[in-house]
């Protein structure tokens, strides 16, 4: 935190390297990484992945936290066993010191009785100075010998008594500097809280931010919506003229074909003008009379020719039988094609032949083509040299040359 503090009074920080990263200069800028770093595309946020962990204020303080905590146990464990050396100690202690007293009292008895004064106490010091009383003028007849015991007994009490008291003296130093880690992490605890509240009033800060970004983008699209529809709604009426237009053009284009038709019957009747009326829907003879006379003598192929055709035409206009199937090609349009495993068409096909029965389709597609609704037959001007439906500027244009043919031969 002081690291980060020290770049940002020296005007270094985060903020000054992203303003000025173009053209950064000798100075070193510097600022605590972040999530925004460890995510961040590049260098800095390659570096962060590979040598650090992300890691949030919470999961810092539960480490700092389980640290603390496996510190305090281990110092726990290290002075119960340090507390169960000194009570071994202790023990031994008491055992030599008891022993010594009874070797002491064998020895001396039948001069000292008053020696049995140091089997009645156990403390070091006290022992120590009744046998350093004592024994000058109890035990002159044994002075090597009491002069060793008591070396060794003084030596022994040294060693515990300095033992304890380097015990001690760890123990102060472990509690002293519990005490310390205690102190130093309550303040981390401190700077850690301070940094989440820092990050948390970024983070509201960066939300609220990006909510009024939020709703001013959705106020836009808002307004560019109402726009787009209020176009939507013009093109629409737009549209809807246009469509009434043309379904009155088109009425108006059908009833002057019709007239046209009527009008012109008589003058493109003959089979060597180009254009003619043809009758959309209605069954070619032509098959049948040929299928018949193949089978019928002559006078009555003509009249099962006849019937057939008129039977077929009745079956095409029933509005229930409708052999058609749709498909879709290769580029997405639709297209109405008849159904090859029709039975009707099947059984017209194996009793009559191949002739009849594309006689009958192609009736049956004018049919579906011209006048779906009505099956029934309509008149339609023909350009029979194409095979396709004529246009009235080009009849008009074939009406106005013969025409100026006539004329020229009359003058």
């Amino acid at each position: 935190m002081e690291f980060e503090k020290s770049f940002e009074a020296n005007g270094r920080s985060k903020k000054e390297w992203n303003d000025r990263r173009t053209s950064p200069g000798p100075n070193i800028y510097g600022w605590f990484a972040r999530e925004d770093d460890y995510k961040l595309e590049g260098p800095v946020g390659d570096y962060l992945r590979r040598k650090s962990e992300l890691k949030t204020i919470s999961d810092l303080i539960q480490e700092a936290t389980k640290d603390r905590n496996k510190v305090v146990g281990n110092l726990v464990n290290e002075l119960e066993l340090k507390n169960e050396n000194l009570d071994q100690l202790q023990i031994k202690y008491n055992e030599k010191t008891l022993s010594l007293s009874r070797m002491l009292e064998e020895k001396t008895s039948f001069t000292v009785p008053s020696m049995k004064l140091l089997s009645q106490s156990y403390y070091p010091g006290a022992l120590s100075a009744c046998a350093v009383s004592l024994m000058p003028s109890s035990l002159s007849c044994f002075p090597s010998e009491t002069r060793k015991l008591q070396r060794i007994a003084r030596e022994h009490i040294k060693r515990v008594l300095d033992e304890q008291e380097m015990l001690n003296y760890e123990l102060e130093n472990k509690k002293r500097r519990l005490d310390s880690w205690n102190k130093e992490l309550n303040k981390r605890e401190a700077l850690t809280e301070r940094e989440r509240q820092k990050l948390e009033e970024e983070k509201a800060k960066r939300e609220k931010e990006e909510a009024l970004k939020k709703v001013l983008e959705l106020e836009r699209n808002l307004d560019e919506k109402q726009k787009l529809e209020l176009e939507i709604e013009e093109l629409k009426g737009k549209l809807e003229q246009l469509l009434a237009k043309e379904r009155q053009s088109n009425d108006e284009l059908q009833e002057a074909r019709k007239e046209l038709i009527e009008a012109l019957k008589d003058m493109l009747s003959s089979s060597r003008v180009k254009y003619r009326d043809k009758r959309m829907g209605e069954i070619d003879e032509k098959a049948f009379k040929s299928a018949c006379k193949e089978r019928f003598p002559p006078g009555e192929a003509e009249m099962k020719a006849a019937e057939l055709v008129s039977l077929w035409q009745e079956k095409l206009k029933n509005p229930e039988w409708h052999p058609f199937q749709i498909i879709e090609d290769e580029k997405g349009n639709h297209q109405s094609l008849i159904k090859e495993d029709d039975e009707l068409l099947q059984g017209l096909k194996e009793e009559w032949g191949d002739a009849v029965y594309e006689a009958v389709t192609v009736a049956l597609k004018e049919l579906h083509e011209y006048n779906p609704s009505g099956c029934y037959v309509v008149s339609e001007l023909w350009n029979f040299k194409e095979n396709r439906k004529a246009t009235l500027k080009e009849v008009i244009a074939y009406i106005f040359a013969q025409l100026k043919t006539l004329k020229r031969k009359r003058t």
